[in-house]
């Protein structure tokens, strides 16, 4: 009886194992599924890859036009500003002084003006005035004493007393009259004050224009994109301190072989992608083609504006460019991860007939997608399989097919 248990329990084993390997054969030898996109022909944009770095149209550097003390640091490095805003102050204490005095000596000079005309001059006029009717009257009693002596009504000395008196009279209205001229418009006197107003008005607009060089404005709107200053800091005239750029008028500069300059022309459009941000693609144009080679590179000088506003597009960013030149009329484009090389040659796995058969190809790359134009090898409507684990020949079947 145990003998017959453990000849049924052999034969139960026996058909397991064979159940597992049948099982596992089958497994084996089926088909894998592979992943597939169908070959489409298409118009494929053609471009040229380039690099270069991001600068701005409008930049202004703020430099101390005086020597002195930084006093107070209005704004920082990275801050949004206005035309005109104030970024720093040196401190203008001694100028202050200057100035003070200066506007003192205004106040005095200007009193003295004013009494020149309000009280200097007016004295003056009634002065010559008097002196004139005295005089007038005077040479009068001259002229009757004169005729008096002629007659012999009166002696020589009264005569000469008479001559006396007229003369000193004359004296004192030429002196009147010397005084009204100089206090008159355009007299010395009233010059010399008038030039004491304006010499200190001069200096207090002077002093005001030197004051003003102790104020650091900007001249530009736009965002502080170097801040060097710092408070109690002493500055020398001449140091830089700030560097402001509008970086809403910024551009790509790329430098490029002088024997790419045929395919370009102003206008072309391009694909601006930073370095720092390969997965941006930001929208420009060809705006600039420089009239000349430098002779040391070989290279030109050409600029693309980006046609959208990005924050990351900051100065001196590195970026490529990709300059559309051309376009490819009903090409077939593969993704490069469905190209594999070998010994020199590309190739790509394509479904025939149930099984994954290594074709090469002949092509060229498309930079701006990093696709590979296919010239020769695939034709449309291949089914072209992901190469990863395949081999020549390999029996497979269609899985998912890729966008």
């Amino acid at each position: 009886m145990k003998s017959y248990f453990e000849g049924k329990i052999k034969i139960y084993l026996i058909g397991a194992v064979l159940l597992a390997v049948a099982a596992a054969f089958f497994l084996l030898s089926r088909p894998a599924k592979v992943d597939y996109i169908d070959a489409k022909a298409k118009d494929y944009a053609r471009t040229l890859l380039s690099t270069g770095r991001v600068a701005l149209e409008e930049t202004a550097e703020i430099r101390a036009k005086v020597s002195g003390t930084l006093t107070e640091i209005k704004k920082s490095e990275g801050e949004r500003i206005s035309s005109g805003e104030v970024l720093a102050v040196l401190d203008s204490s001694e100028r202050q002084l200057e100035l003070a005095k200066a506007q003192s000596d205004l106040a005095l000079a200007r009193a003295g003006y004013e009494n020149l005309i309000n009280s200097d001059y007016p004295l003056a006029a009634k002065d010559y005035e008097k002196a004139s009717l005295e005089y007038s009257a005077a040479y009068d009693a001259h002229e009757r004493v004169k005729s008096l002596y002629e007659m012999g009504g009166i002696s020589k000395q009264e005569l000469d007393n008479s001559k006396s008196r007229l003369d000193i009279l004359a004296a004192e209205l030429e002196k009147a009259r010397i005084r009204i001229g100089a206090l008159s418009d355009g007299g010395s006197l009233r010059k010399e004050k008038l030039s004491q107003v304006q010499r200190s008005t001069s200096d207090i607009a002077q002093l005001r224009r030197q004051i003003e060089d102790y104020t650091l404005a900007t001249p530009i709107e736009g965002t502080i994109i170097d801040a060097q200053a710092e408070n109690g800091e002493f500055a020398q005239a001449g140091q830089l301190l700030f560097t402001v750029g509008n970086t809403q008028s910024n551009y790509v500069s790329i430098r490029i072989d002088e024997q790419d300059l045929g395919l370009l022309k102003v206008g072309q459009e391009a694909v601006i992608s930073p370095k720092a941000y390969p997965e941006k693609r930001i929208n420009g144009r060809l705006e600039y083609i420089s009239p000349s080679v430098e002779s040391e590179t070989g290279t030109v000088e050409i600029r693309i504006k980006p046609l959208e506003e990005d924050e990351t597009l900051i100065r001196d960013l590195t970026v490529d460019a990709d300059i559309k030149i051309g376009e490819y009329k009903a090409v077939i484009a593969l993704p490069s991860e469905y190209v594999i090389s070998d010994g020199g040659r590309s190739y790509a796995f394509v479904y025939r007939s149930g099984k994954a058969i290594k074709t090469e190809i002949q092509m060229s790359k498309d930079s701006s997608q990093g696709e590979f134009i296919v010239e020769k090898g695939i034709a449309q409507g291949d089914k072209v399989l992901i190469p990863k684990g395949l081999r020549d020949g390999q029996r497979v079947s269609l899985g998912r097919q890729v966008d």
